[in-house]
Formats: structure tokens, C-alpha cells, sequence
């Protein structure tokens, strides 16, 4: 069973700190942007739930805050998330 939590202000605490201190080290490309914003997630046992059935903006990162969810396997990954970008 996985658990999804909201992309509301929890992404954007995520964005700044990725903005600050992986961006900067990437190519001026949003594509890789995304992927490396997406590969950065993994290490925390997170991963972007998205709503495709409707079409969002999304950001650079690929996410549509407020709409998009973090996916996570196991519950204690999804606490320590919560709490570490909270």
C-alpha cells in the first residue's frame, strides 16, 4: 500500500532547496531538470503522483503543486519526508 501526500507547501520547500543546491551543477534544460529533480526524490523513497487525466501546468521541476501527489512505499519514508521539508 503506498501513501500520497499533497504537493501543496511541501514541494515548494522542495524546490527551493533543490534550486539552491543541485540546480545550479545542472544544464541550463528543464528536461534535466526533471529528471535529476525526479532521481532526487527516489533517494528519499518518493516519487511524483500525477494527475494525467487533466491537462495542469507544470513546473520546470514537472510537478503541478496542489494537483500532484508524492507517492511513497513505505510510511516511514513518507514520516521522515514530512517532517525533514515541513
Amino acid at each position: 500500500m503506498t501513501t500520497r501526500i499533497s504537493t501543496n507547501e511541501i514541494y515548494y520547500n522542495t524546490a527551493i532547496f533543490f534550486a539552491k543546491n543541485i540546480l545550479p551543477s545542472l544544464p541550463n534544460d528543464d528536461r534535466a531538470w526533471r529528471k535529476e529533480y525526479s532521481d532526487w526524490l527516489k533517494e528519499q523513497g518518493a516519487c511524483i503522483f500525477a494527475d494525467e487525466v487533466h491537462p495542469f501546468i507544470r513546473t520546470a521541476l514537472g510537478v503541478a503543486p496542489g494537483y500532484d501527489f508524492f507517492e511513497f512505499e513505505k510510511d516511514s519514508d513518507a514520516t521522515i519526508f514530512v517532517l525533514r521539508w515541513s
